[in-house]
């Protein structure tokens, strides 16, 4: 079974919320922005309709998988929202789980959001999941 997370994880930089239906028109933006996908995804961009984004959206906020958290990532200085994050692939059997994270504001990417939401999913995934093993994916581009 497993844990349940606060409703709002953060520290003094960031809160990580649920996804909140009322972001997402920007969910939706960033989801069709091809620099954004191109840094931030495993799959080639493919511009998708709203009503399609929308069926997805919603299966995550109203009915999140038992084997995954999604988030908001939130600036606390402003409440603005400014990317996403997530726990998923949690083996609570064997303790282990991935972790994620996109700051999709351009004007929030650089200035150490990033760090401080890796610190709260680093948190939340040892401490309050009780994970023993914790992986993240990370791309590399060469110029």
């Amino acid at each position: 079974m497993q844990a349940r997370l606060a409703a709002v994880l953060g520290n003094d930089r960031v809160h990580l919320t649920p996804l909140r239906i009322e972001n997402i028109y920007t969910h939706y933006r960033w989801n069709n922005d091809p620099e954004l996908c191109y840094f931030d995804s495993e799959q080639p961009f493919e511009k998708e309709s709203f009503a399609g984004f929308k069926r997805r959206f919603l299966q995550l906020a109203l009915h999140p998988q038992a084997d995954a958290h999604d988030f908001e990532i939130h600036r606390v200085a402003d409440g603005a929202l400014i990317g996403v994050a997530y726990i998923d692939r949690i083996d609570s059997f064997h303790r282990r789980c991935r972790i994620s994270l996109a700051i999709a504001e351009q004007s929030a990417q650089g200035l150490g959001y990033g760090r401080a939401t890796l610190d709260v999913l680093l948190r939340c995934a040892f401490d309050e999941l009780k994970m023993h093993r914790v992986t993240a994916e990370a791309f590399s581009f060469a110029h």
